[in-house]
């Protein structure tokens, strides 16, 4: 075992010494032949063009692709498109904004951002126009069509459908399926509305479920309808009719008023060259090729305007690594933080959450964090993104100002706790599991059998500090008696415009609303030119590299292995003279339990 355990570890670390080698000759070419191109290169002084939108490409709110970084193509993310929007609004070469739709991935909080971006450009005086070969052909087209409101022009093949069929949500739930399988769960929640293991402890959709699922509906079918009946002229009698129809045709849909054109790509195309004499069309990446460089150029100019952080808490908040695209490591937030509160040229803080949650412990270390930057007199304002409940309301609480979507998925104040039991499941495999064990709580997290009565009664009493510890935070925060706490917490969500409604935000809006309001805190004009900075730092193309690359867990994993291997000894031994095979180590990892404001 130890020959094996010393292999193991000289092979993690020649593979770390070639990828260090390749990532560095890989990034001096691509660096190279980097510096000889690049989107400024096509951009003339002299040029009129259209901006030209994918939007059914996907734009993610955090990029957790560093990697695309070393080819100078960064993640389109869905602030960097807007950034690229309000540029070009400004721009005098951009003579229009024209895009191509089918079939969006944004969620309804961040479609309304979009929709926002697309009508500062049109405030511009410039034209908009969106054509698609069918919009939700299959049904679900309603938000992708409201996206589609936010254009001058709505331009749909003939072939195509305008899928309005308003709006569902699916539960599954499974707790029937698991326990023929022997799996059951221990599961304490604050309270009725908290529904997130709903999937797993039960077997059908409880009431309060169903009527925080549906009021959530209402609320977005009610902004769709307004939105629509804005773009069309139509009555929102006559709107709400139509999403809960069944999907149109072409034909049917220019009957309703509900596009402006019946046509192909190439006739919208040619529709908006004649409408703004363009000469080309540039795409997005393209654009923001020119917008970053630009950038650069003024970054001696931009260091000495007011400067404003800017910090994401993006997916799920936990403590210890967390995968790219999984969420955040709450101490790798409250660094941030931490950094921008005492950089003497930090003005203002801009909070960006778009997070489900996560770990109680993990919030709080970023609420304290918050709130010593606070103390330290730096405004902090929150912009909500698709969503921030449970924990991802939890840190927006020491705001000066919460902003939130309307479509916003917030709130969702309350607690749950759980761990799963797989006593029945060993049983059913003729398992059995002896313990040997001081104190009453020595095993208390084991997955191999329930929670005694003391153990239940100390789980139950750390779920409820914790649903405390929220709610007063909630009061105090937002100023709210505790009868009014009770009455919006329970683990409630909320949309954005709900929650407006009864005090859990400030106001509707998203990123862009949000820095105008941090700039009114530090005595700027809503308009003034700002320097803003993201903590952390974004990272080079080779840093990016090597940290896509993971050399630090490949080192972290040959330890492990090495560890590993040497406390398996005795185990192999005794299982050797026994005469069993062994075919690989049992891992006991830590207990599996989760808990989420």
């Amino acid at each position: 075992m130890r020959l094996i355990g010393k292999a193991v570890t000289i092979l993690f670390a020649v593979i770390g010494l070639i990828a260090v080698l390749i990532a560095g000759a890989g990034w001096g070419i691509l660096h190279t032949l980097g510096s000889f191109g690049g989107a400024e290169a096509v951009y003339k002084e002299s040029d009129r063009f259209v901006l030209a939108l994918d939007l059914d490409a996907p734009m993610p709110e955090r990029d957790d692709e560093p990697w695309r970084a070393v080819f100078g193509t960064p993640t389109t993310t869905l602030q960097r498109a807007i950034t690229a929007i309000d540029s070009a609004a400004a721009d005098p070469r951009v003579v229009g904004l024209q895009a191509t739709l089918s079939d969006s991935p944004l969620s309804m909080a961040e479609v309304q951002e979009l929709r926002d971006a697309i009508g500062r450009f049109h405030a511009s005086g410039k034209p908009t126009q969106v054509f698609s070969p069918t919009i939700g052909e299959a049904g679900g087209g309603t938000h992708s069509y409201y996206l589609a409101t936010a254009f001058d022009d709505i331009w749909l093949q003939p072939s195509g459908d305008l899928g309005l069929s308003g709006f569902g949500i699916e539960v599954p739930f499974v707790h029937n399926a698991l326990k023929e399988l022997g799996i059951s769960t221990e599961l304490v929640r604050r309270w009725e509305y908290k529904n997130a293991m709903d999937s797993a402890a039960r077997d059908s959709m409880s009431e309060p479920h169903r009527i925080s699922l549906l009021r959530l509906l209402e609320s977005w079918r009610d902004q769709v309808v307004d939105g629509v009946a804005k773009h069309t002229g139509l009555d929102k009698e006559k709107v709400g009719n139509l999403l809960d129809g069944a999907p149109l045709s072409a034909r049917d849909a220019l009957s309703h008023k509900l596009i402006d054109h019946i046509g192909y790509a190439d006739q919208a195309d040619d529709a908006i060259q004649t409408q703004t004499s363009a000469e080309e069309r540039m795409s997005l990446d393209e654009y923001l090729g020119v917008v970053d460089a630009r950038q650069k150029e003024q970054q001696a100019a931009r260091a000495k305007m007011p400067h404003i952080a800017l910090i994401q808490v993006t997916g799920l908040i936990a403590r210890g690594e967390v995968m790219p695209g999984d969420g955040q490591n709450s101490d790798d937030v409250a660094q941030a933080i931490h950094d921008a509160a005492n950089d003497p040229d930090v003005r203002a803080i801009v909070l960006r959450i778009s997070s489900p949650g996560g770990s109680y412990v993990a919030s709080d270390t970023i609420w304290r964090e918050l709130m010593l930057a606070r103390e330290a007199e730096i405004p902090v304002i929150v912009s909500m993104g698709d969503m921030a409940a449970s924990g991802g309301y939890f840190v927006a609480l020491p705001a000066s100002k919460v902003v939130a979507q309307p479509a916003t998925i917030t709130g969702s104040i309350g607690v749950y706790a759980f761990k799963p039991v797989l006593q029945e499941m060993w049983s059913k495999l003729n398992v059995t599991w002896e313990t040997v064990a001081l104190g009453d709580y020595a095993t208390m997290w084991s997955p191999h059998h329930g929670f005694s009565d003391v153990q239940r009664s100390q789980f139950e009493k750390g779920v409820d500090n914790a649903y405390r510890d929220f709610t007063e935070k909630v009061g105090a925060s937002r100023h709210l008696s505790p009868e009014i706490v009770d009455k919006v917490a329970r683990g409630r969500i909320w949309t954005g415009s709900d929650a407006l409604n009864v005090g859990l935000v400030d106001t509707l809006g998203g990123q862009y609303e949000a820095i105008r309001l941090a700039k009114q805190e530090i005595g700027l004009d809503p308009d003034a030119p700002i320097n803003l900075r993201p903590f952390p730092e974004e990272q080079d193309g080779l840093t990016a590299l090597l940290d896509s690359l993971n050399l630090k867990q490949l080192a972290s994993a040959a330890a492990t292995f090495s560890r590993l291997s040497a406390s398996l000894q005795p185990l192999n031994e005794v299982m050797g003279h026994a005469r069993v095979a062994s075919q690989g180590p049992a891992l006991l990892g830590p207990p599996l339990s989760h808990k989420a404001p």
